[in-house]
């Protein structure tokens, strides 16, 4: 029964497939979106890879070197042609440095052996007892396993794009939460006392559930991870190498074990598997050890907190056997494998890489002891400790403040306290703070373009044609000439009041080449949103007070005006820290956003934004901007509203939850994935916003949909009669 309960149940059932969908949308927009065609750039990998795949290593760097130089030439000339193969530059570009490395591997294998003798014989290293001479030794032993590898060339991308998002590894450990969290429905019912007396409602049923925690982290493996690793496979043609060497992918250089692709997934997953097992033992674990539901909640949020802030560590600090030995460890173990680190434990070297997998078990030993000792000896009622007095304490000196005429207080409180929407924020929080920095797509004169556009950003005067055409006189020729000779064609032909721009930081805001990024975002507001604010009227009607509120002087008009309001300050907040981390990322990428005051037409100029091309609009970028992101928090604003009117219409908050995910969330998702009919009906194409200047139709459809979410939730919790509570209701 306990087996069909949490693994069956919808909740598990719910999240795994959510999950599964959500990873598909990631992985279709990094290749392509809806902005481009899926699959075309791996089709050109693949096919460049099978073209060079015959010639000798050094054939093969000289060919691809020869190939971008022919393309620089022939931008400089104005003759280039992509012969039906737009994405060949860049996908040599990728390859280029393939070559590079096999020819590189040999001696860097070398180069180990030969320091290692090197350090051995300076006196400084020459004691065997010293933490250098060990090391030396060790990592000399280590990669001798690796002498005269039979490395080859082929497809590294089916493997490391499986790496490029941490998507999947979150979603695992979401899986790992949702069922720690069914573990606790007896709490929450207050059948704890009752599980507790039953003859095998303590060790046998902490049994039972050890087993399916560790079956739900398998299934939840195989089932986000699986498929990830053998689209990524099929996609860019690398089914039939999984027996090729590990260590012929540059991103595995520093891996000393001679492992081959297979080898090394059936590890990952294991590993995978066996840590998502771990962190559940060790949440369930907190939660088990403390009675009350809300304080155990805080304990394991806190224990997440100090084992995150840990990997903050760096690998040479004598502390950093912290950084390994860590949840987060088996989170990103990718991380962890691609490293050779050797730690100091008690005067013994071993690899941070060995030290965790040799850790995993006898952890996962311990986390499970702790489980049946909590489930053993922990009694339902047991009398109330320091620190739930103390938490009394607060809560009697707040509670006034909270009552007292302040009902946005109380509902916020209700909504993120009692319903833990604090744990979603701080969700948001971890995933913001492990992005990355969107990476751009450049020709071969792009640094040039940066570099002249910098130096002269301001007003296009005639001074600014003469000077770029004496630095074109001084020039020799090359990519520097052939930048300059497109920048003057372009500033000739600007519009009167035209500026030059470094169009960098505004390219990443616009350019449809980032669809992929704008799609995750827009997907990663719209999940959040939903699971924040679904809460929010169900409880109510979840608890069957709401004929009670009907009935008091401020249960109907007030409680819904601050439910409102509620909606929409944290509608705001989601999308404040979603897009400030999104400017902030591109930002630190590409530089400052300058030249703000200049029309809105110099965008134009800028060879990568086809956006602005013809626009002759006078309007300050600024303006533009606030625009562009204005209609965004628009559209956030309307999602808001569209589930608090979802909210009110459940009469529990799982039902809310679910009915909000299943209409807007995965839609969008779907939608993100190819599916044209729904792409007009969901949030998905106004929250990207890539084609705003052209196609503001999505936006007036999201804010009518918001208004009249927002009426018919004000008729809902104002106008109709609540329904009668019946026996047959409770």
């Amino acid at each position: 029964m306990e087996w069909k309960r949490v693994l069956l149940g919808k909740a598990f059932l719910s999240a795994l497939t959510l999950l599964v969908i959500l990873n598909a949308f990631f992985f279709y927009y990094q290749h392509g979106g809806s902005y481009g065609q899926f699959g075309v750039e791996a089709a050109s990998y693949v096919r460049n890879v099978d073209e060079l795949s015959g010639l000798s290593w050094e054939a093969g760097a000289a060919a691809c070197e020869d190939y971008l130089e022919s393309v620089s030439q022939s931008i400089r000339d104005g003759t280039w042609d992509s012969g039906g193969d737009i994405y060949r530059s860049n996908v040599i570009r990728s390859i280029e440095p393939q070559f590079l490395y096999l020819i590189s591997y040999g001696p860097y294998l070398g180069r180990i052996e030969a320091d290692a003798e090197k350090l051995q014989g300076v006196s400084l290293f020459a004691d065997p007892d010293s933490f250098g001479y060990k090391n030396a030794v060790k990592t000399a032993k280590d990669f001798a396993s690796m002498r005269g590898a039979a490395v080859t060339f082929g497809h590294d991308m089916a493997v490391t794009d499986v790496f490029a998002d941490r998507w999947a590894d979150y979603s695992i450990l979401l899986l790992a939460v949702v069922i720690c969290a069914a573990f606790m429905a007896e709490r929450r019912a207050g059948l704890w006392p009752v599980i507790y007396a039953a003859p095998c409602g303590r060790v046998r049923l902490a049994v039972r559930r050890i087993g399916i925690l560790l079956a739900g982290s398998v299934i939840g493996t195989a089932a986000v991870l699986g498929p990830k690793i053998l689209l990524s496979a099929w996609l860019y043609g690398g089914l039939d190498e999984w027996g090729r060497l590990l260590q012929s992918i540059p991103m595995f250089q520093n891996v000393p074990l001679p492992l081959t692709i297979g080898q090394f997934w059936m590890l990952y997953l294991a590993v995978k598997a066996a840590g998502t097992f771990f962190i559940g033992l060790a949440l369930w674990a907190v939660m088990s050890m403390v009675a009350d539901l809300g304080l155990a909640l805080c304990g394991a949020g806190l224990l997440l907190a100090v084992e995150y802030a840990c990997t903050a560590i760096p690998p040479a600090s004598a502390f950093a056997i912290l950084r390994y030995c860590n949840l987060f460890s088996y989170v990103d173990y990718i991380q962890v494998f691609q490293q050779y680190l050797n730690l100091n434990i008690f005067g013994t070297l071993i690899s941070g890489r060995d030290l965790v997998l040799a850790l995993l078990p006898a952890m996962c030993a311990a986390a499970s002891g702790v489980c049946l000792a909590a489930a053993r000896f922990k009694h339902p009622v047991s009398p109330v400790n320091r620190l739930l007095r103390f938490a009394d304490r607060l809560r009697r000196r707040i509670d006034p403040y909270m009552t007292r005429g302040r009902l946005l207080a109380l509902e916020a409180e209700k909504l993120l306290i009692r319903r833990r929407g604090i744990l979603v924020l701080a969700l948001l929080v971890l995933v913001l703070t492990r992005a990355e920095a969107p990476e751009r797509r450049y020709d071969p004169l792009d640094m040039y373009d940066q570099y002249y556009e910098q130096l002269y950003a301001g007003p296009i005067t005639d001074d600014t044609l003469t000077s770029l055409e004496a630095e074109l006189t001084a020039c020799t020729g090359g990519d520097r000439a052939g930048s300059l000779t497109r920048l003057i064609g372009k500033l000739s032909q600007a519009p009167e009041g035209a500026w030059l721009i470094p169009s960098g930081p505004y390219d990443a805001v616009w350019s449809q080449d980032d669809a992929g990024r704008h799609g995750t975002n827009a997907l990663l507001v719209l999940l959040v949103l939903t699971l924040l604010v679904s809460p929010i009227a169900a409880q109510e009607n979840e608890a069957q007070v709401r004929p009670l509120l009907f009935a008091a002087p401020g249960g109907r008009k007030k409680l819904w005006q601050r439910k409102a309001a509620l909606a929409t300050l944290l509608a705001a907040l989601v999308w404040a820290m979603v897009y400030g981390a999104e400017m902030l990322l591109i930002v630190r990428a590409n530089g400052p956003l300058t030249c703000l005051s200049a029309p809105t037409s110099s965008l134009g100029l800028s060879c990568n934004m086809d956006t602005f091309q013809g626009s002759r609009s006078a309007v300050p970028i600024w303006a533009t901007l606030a625009r562009h992101y204005g209609l965004r928090l628009m559209v956030v604003l309307a999602v808001g509203q569209l589930c608090l009117f979802i909210s009110g219409l459940s009469r529990r908050s799982r039902d809310a939850m679910l009915a909000c995910v299943g209409l807007i969330v995965v839609p969008a998702a779907l939608a993100g994935i190819g599916s044209d009919a729904l792409a007009r009906l969901c949030f998905l194409l106004p929250l990207e916003s890539v084609p705003v200047f052209s196609r503001p139709s999505p936006f007036i459809a999201a804010a009518i949909a918001g208004a009249a979410s927002a009426a018919m939730a004000r008729y809902w919790q104002t106008v109709r009669q609540p329904d009668k509570v019946t026996e047959k209701s409770r």
